[in-house]
């Protein structure tokens, strides 16, 4: 994993291969730095830094594959050396208090702060790992499940239960099934691992558990930008229409992001497809990166300077946000994820009000629906709706960064990208929290948010759901056994998106390697789309195999072209499809753009759809595109 680039005073940053010392920042897009090796003073843009070239970076790792112990023990150290991480300067009494309390060295606290340092996540402090193969619990099976046992009794009693009652009953229990009792610090460890809101509500005081309570009107402790980011889904009261023939399709969805502390935007995920966890993940994977190129693949000219993992995540209890690997994802960027109270819209006001603002906005567009069926009355959103889900995602981000983000902001007094500005370089007497690192890595980033799938390897490669995968990178795993004989199994991941190729994750060599299909000549399809194939395959009293699955995934995508000036349901399937593509190619660069086969495929037989509509058509049918409404910076 390529590490961040920090942007502190002082740092070391790289830019057209030379290093330079930063000596302070000019503005969110400027920084003056120094080069150390003639003594001159430049500017570099941020968008034009690189990662420094550091040698002995943390290998790759799926998080999937780090027992739950071993990321507790990677979790404490981090919350260990969390002090330790800001610019300002520590003693080494602090040092040695904090080496104290973790029960190390000073110089492992040390190099705990230097690996961090160079990888940027928690996954970094991770105790070492020998031939691929995670170290497990030292101790044994019986005596960890009478612990959790134990531990998860304790947390549900009305009563609080010390932590010296705790271990005196974990080793009567371990004792009265013939088994050595753990160290009473061993059990102690196992608590402090849980989630601190969890140990207060039971265990703590009123006062404690108001810490973890926000208090109605007010977010508490979101002192600077970033430290607490608000996350929520909206369906949009506007109708798109398709880019081929101008026709509506359907209301798109919104996952959208605020930070509470300036109110800034720092991204969003735009999409017809209901919410779903690989939303979620997108949308923050958007907010953490830099937007430049994202920026001019939209044909944006304005300046988008919000980037950096947030310090906390909030969202509500919607199942997309609860999601082990979305948990885990978040954990290893050291972003804290939370969920608001049931049934409690206020903890969320910040992320409803922002959802109000844009909803307003789409009130004087064309295709507008209405927030209720009163409000539209008999008006027909499909007779005036003009925007396709592309543009109307640029029109969204114009109105962000070019109206939303430069007019005064009712409660902050100022701007939100002032109040962003002033949080991070200080104004007056108050000192800012400086630049965040900016992610050179977007692709491990995205990764970690992708779907997993744990498989066995064949001879005839990896199988998910009926379709092959190979690569001879794989042969060196067939038949691969864990020492108790069973079959192992690997991770792969897999975007949603384009299901070729999956990501391999070696555990030999700790890397990701991408394994395409099986069959080269298949064409590449949609998760969505794979799922509907094995629906028709089986709809038809057929079994459903590789071949199969594909046949009836031409014939879908024959009666959708077929269909799709006649039936609205099949212009939403294929304008999904033409979005999904586009992120997809996206998303990818981050790493490498693919073309794939089905993208030319699809190229053509809309163009001869096309053809074939405006022949026997007449034109007045065929909706022309009409340009994207400008916004006007205020």
């Amino acid at each position: 994993m390529t590490p961040d680039i920090k942007l502190g005073i002082g740092e070391e940053v790289w830019a057209s291969g030379k290093p330079y010392r930063i000596l302070r920042p000019v503005d969110l897009e400027v920084l003056v730095a120094l080069d150390e090796s003639n003594g001159d003073r430049v500017l570099l843009k941020l968008a034009n830094l690189q990662p420094s070239p550091v040698e002995g970076l943390a290998d790759s790792i799926d998080l999937k594959e780090v027992p739950e112990e071993e990321w507790k023990i990677a979790q404490e150290r981090f919350e260990a050396i969390r002090s330790l991480l800001g610019d300002g300067k520590r003693s080494v009494e602090e040092i040695d208090e904090i080496a104290t309390k973790a029960e190390v060295s000073r110089a492992t606290i040390y190099r705990w702060v230097e690996r961090f340092a160079s990888t940027g996540t928690v996954s970094g402090l991770l105790r070492g790992h020998r031939k691929g193969v995670s170290q497990q619990s030292r101790l044994p099976d019986a005596i960890e499940k009478v612990v959790k046992e134990t531990i998860d009794e304790s947390l549900t009693l009305k009563n609080p239960t010390s932590a010296r009652k705790l271990a005196e009953r974990v080793a009567s229990r371990c004792r009265a099934l013939d088994l050595k009792p753990p160290h009473a610090n061993t059990v102690m460890v196992r608590v402090r691992a849980r989630p601190p809101a969890a140990i207060a509500k039971v265990h703590g005081s009123r006062r404690d558990q108001e810490k973890f309570e926000p208090v109605p009107g007010t977010f508490p402790g979101a002192t600077y930008p970033l430290q607490f980011v608000q996350i929520d889904h909206t369906r949009l009261d506007i109708e798109v229409v398709d880019e081929l023939f101008r026709l509506p399709i359907c209301r798109p969805w919104l996952t959208l992001l605020i930070d509470v502390n300036s109110r800034v935007v720092p991204g969003f995920h735009l999409a017809l497809e209901s919410p779903s966890s690989v939303a979620v993940g997108l949308a923050v994977v958007h907010a953490i990166l830099p937007k430049e190129q994202w920026l001019a693949e939209r044909d944006v000219q304005s300046d988008w300077p919000v980037w950096g993992k947030p310090s906390s995540v909030h969202a509500d209890n919607a199942g997309e946000f609860r999601g082990a690997a979305m948990k885990r994802a978040c954990e290893n960027h050291s972003i804290d994820l939370t969920w608001r109270p049931v049934k409690k819209p206020r903890y969320g006001a910040h992320i409803e009000r922002l959802i109000g603002t844009v909803n307003t906005l789409l009130k004087d567009l064309p295709g507008r629906t209405g927030a209720s069926v009163k409000e539209r009355g008999d008006r027909n959103p499909g007779e005036t709706a003009s925007f396709t889900l592309r543009e109307l995602e640029a029109y969204l981000t114009k109105f962000v960064i070019d109206v939303y983000h430069r007019r005064r902001h009712p409660a902050l007094g100022v701007s939100p990208i002032e109040a962003y500005r002033t949080g991070l370089h200080g104004k007056g007497l108050s000192s800012g929290r400086g630049l965040p690192p900016r992610v050179t890595d977007g692709k491990s980033l995205l990764r970690d948010f992708l779907p997993e799938y744990k498989r066995t390897v064949q001879p005839d490669g990896i199988s998910i759901e009926c379709v092959r995968y190979y690569s001879p990178a794989l042969r060196q795993h067939v038949g691969s056994r864990t020492p108790e004989g069973k079959a192992r199994q690997f991770v792969c991941r897999r975007h949603p998106h384009a299901i070729s190729p999956i990501h391999f994750f070696d555990p030999d060599s700790r890397m990701y390697v991408e394994v395409p299909y099986a069959d080269l000549s298949r064409p590449n399809m949609s998760s969505w789309e794979l799922a509907a194939a094995k629906r028709r395959v089986e709809a038809q009293g057929g079994e459903a195999t590789e071949d199969c699955i594909f046949k009836a995934h031409e014939e879908l995508a024959r009666m959708e072209r077929d269909a799709v000036e006649r039936t609205k349901t099949a212009r939403k399937k294929v304008e999904q499809k033409r979005a999904r593509d586009k992120l997809f190619q996206e998303s990818v660069t981050t790493g490498v753009a693919v073309k794939t086969p089905s993208a030319v495929a699809a190229a053509e037989a809309d163009a001869a759809a096309k053809a074939q509509v405006e022949s026997s058509q007449p034109a007045a049918t065929v909706r022309k595109p009409s340009p994207i409404l400008e916004v006007e910076p205020i």
